[in-house]
């Protein structure tokens, strides 16, 4: 049998003692106190999850992006099953976002050291252009004929195109030439919707001014008549 056979047997096996486990605990707590059966000591939840203890206790005192709610009785502290296994199963998942994120890291450094010792050949050493060329049939705009359709400088274009920013669904090419164009179907639609909010936030501004003009008026109504009173 190979190493990996071995590893898969071995998960295998630890899997089945974790879940046996863990019914032992809720049967055994389920004979002496059937309203405890449902939760888990800081201990117990350590076993069944493979987590350190610290790092379960910091989740119930200190934790913020990752909380875990517990009930405190006596010196001991309990959490629900199923709120813990929940929040065990997260917990693992950003344990793997994070390894998977240092491996592509590694791998970066890896093809750099690579690069500086002559591993990769010349040819295969030019950095991918991260923008498609243009497709054909396809109209596009300058920087400069977007930031006019858009009624904005260039500088507040190029920063709106940024992730996370207002215009960051605008679509860039790359032209033959190494010029960097916009899709004129998403600029279009950009002004579009840049008019469409002009549009609502005027019309809001005017009703609420109509609102407070009647509401003036009421009370000027109200004054006058507790003065003619």
């Amino acid at each position: 049998m190979g190493v990996m056979g071995m590893m898969e047997d071995r998960m295998e096996e630890q899997q089945q003692l974790d879940l046996e486990l863990l019914e032992d605990i809720r049967s055994g707590i389920e004979q002496d106190a059937p309203d405890l059966s449902d939760y888990l000591m800081l201990s117990e939840l350590s076993r069944v999850t493979h987590l350190k203890h610290q790092r379960i206790w910091y989740a119930i005192t200190t934790g913020k992006k990752r909380p875990l709610f517990g009930v405190k009785r006596g010196d001991r502290w309990f959490v629900h099953r199923l709120d813990a296994l929940t929040w065990a199963a997260d917990v693992a998942t950003d344990q793997q976002e994070r390894w998977l994120q240092q491996a592509q890291r590694l791998g970066k450094l890896v093809r750099k050291e690579q690069i500086r010792q002559g591993v990769i050949p010349p040819e295969q050493r030019q950095a991918r252009d991260p923008l498609p060329r243009v497709p054909a049939g396809i109209l596009t705009y300058s920087y400069a004929e977007a930031a006019r359709m858009l009624n904005l400088s260039m500088s507040s274009v190029k920063i709106y195109l940024g992730k996370g920013q207002p215009l960051e669904k605008i679509t860039r090419y790359r032209t033959a030439d190494g010029r960097t164009v916009l899709s004129a179907r998403d600029v279009n639609d950009a002004v579009l919707e840049r008019k469409r909010k002009e549009d609502e936030k005027t019309a809001r501004d005017r009703q609420t001014k109509q609102r407070r003009a009647v509401e003036e008026a009421a009370s000027n109504v109200r004054e006058l008549r507790r003065g003619a009173a």
